[in-house]
């Protein structure tokens, strides 16, 4: 009987590994995946790059999409916030293809607050491979000063 229940979950889209058998009873795992899709990205801003530099990734869809991802920045930046754009890049659209606006978002310089340092920071995106890869476009949102050259990071995971 169990073996039917996961198959058929299976056939819905290989949510089974999340079904457990203990003594003969059902458990369901937690959904949570935390697999990284591609590399984590760095994105370098030399001295002195004038405000609204962009640096553009594109990652391509995997071959099994979910519904919900994280994305997370580091940005080690003491000058500057960063800007994120994420898209879809969709192909054939108005007969060209096209950079579909996802989300915008805002990571903010590294900051210290009572003792905390927060240099990174973490946002959900959902649905950001509906049939396309996805592109970040990141940018600094000020002058980045004569000596404050510095990378940031991307990585997007898998949630659920």
């Amino acid at each position: 009987m169990l073996n039917r229940i996961i198959q058929g979950v299976n056939a819905l889209g290989n949510a089974g590994e999340n079904i457990k058998s203990i003594d003969g009873a059902l458990a369901v795992a937690s959904p949570l995946r935390q697999n990284k899709v591609g590399d984590d990205i760095a994105l370098a801003f030399a001295n002195d790059a004038a405000a609204n530099t962009q640096k553009t990734t594109t990652i391509a869809k995997p071959a099994r999409q979910l519904e919900e991802y994280e994305l997370i920045v580091h940005n080690p930046s003491t000058e500057t916030d960063l800007t994120v754009k994420v898209f879809a890049v969709e192909t054939a659209l108005g007969g060209a293809t096209r950079d579909a606006l996802i989300a915008t978002l805002t990571v903010p310089k590294k900051q210290t607050t009572t003792g905390t340092s927060i240099e990174a920071h973490m946002r959900l995106l959902h649905g950001i491979f509906n049939g396309a890869d996805c592109k970040l476009v990141v940018s600094n949102d000020t002058l980045v000063g004569a000596a404050g050259a510095f990378t940031a990071t991307a990585r997007l995971r898998e949630v659920m």
